[in-house]
């Protein structure tokens, strides 16, 4: 499904409902068999994307290097972040979150405040294409395979994994607020909710931990 839309590259198109039909009979866990030895075969035409997990691992062992050297710092990879420790002066590392609404990527409309965790981000406005006045991002509805359409512009996940940080920011922006909730308490982490009317919904963990501009509206859980 993934490879169907290609988001990746700049010949993105809207394919027709025969090749989204096509490419979810290829698409779920259904298709991938674990067998003995910790043997994985794939069903045909199936391949794997690690799209939603592999940044935030590659930000647990980064960390882990900080860690067994003893040094506190930062590391970014992609959307993914990571946080050893604290500043020299003992202060906690801020981390901001981009601001799905401005053009400019720089731009953060929040912040966490962090001594040792995991931020990841998902959102539909990092890859996007616009046909015929409709605009389409690459996190999808498995079920129809077109990208998820919900109130959810962005959904950033506070936790002690990175690659669960990682999966949890596009389970939680798939499945909308309010199925994330139960999902969030189960694994032990926490949600920064941004809505397409800017509305942002704050998990109750993050409460004293977290600045956000004065033009948001605001709403914790």
């Amino acid at each position: 499904l993934t490879a169907l839309w290609d988001f990746d590259s700049q010949k993105s198109f809207v394919p027709s409902s025969e090749q989204i039909t096509e490419a979810l009979e290829k698409t779920g866990y259904e298709n991938i068999y674990f067998g003995e030895n910790n043997k994985i075969t794939l069903g045909g035409g199936v391949s794997i994307d690690l799209g939603a997990l592999g940044k935030g691992y590659a930000c647990d062992k980064a960390v882990q290097s900080l860690r067994d050297a003893d040094v506190n710092g930062i590391v970014a990879v992609g959307g993914s972040i990571g946080v050893n420790g604290t500043k020299p002066g003992g202060e906690y590392f801020f981390v901001g979150i981009r601001d799905p609404f401005s053009d400019n990527a720089a731009e953060t409309f929040a912040g966490i405040k962090l001594k040792s965790g995991f931020v990841s981000t998902s959102g539909s406005y990092e890859k996007q294409f616009e046909s015929d006045g409709v605009r389409y991002h690459h996190i999808f509805n498995t079920s129809t395979g077109y990208p998820v359409d919900n109130e959810l512009i962005s959904v950033s996940i506070v936790c002690n994994n990175g690659m669960l940080s990682d999966m949890l920011s596009t389970a939680c922006f798939a499945l909308g607020t309010e199925k994330s909730i139960p999902l969030l308490e189960k694994n032990d982490a926490d949600a920064v909710f941004v809505t397409k009317n800017k509305k942002i919904i704050i998990t109750s963990g993050l409460k004293n931990f977290i600045s956000v501009k004065e033009d948001f509206e605001v709403e914790y859980r």
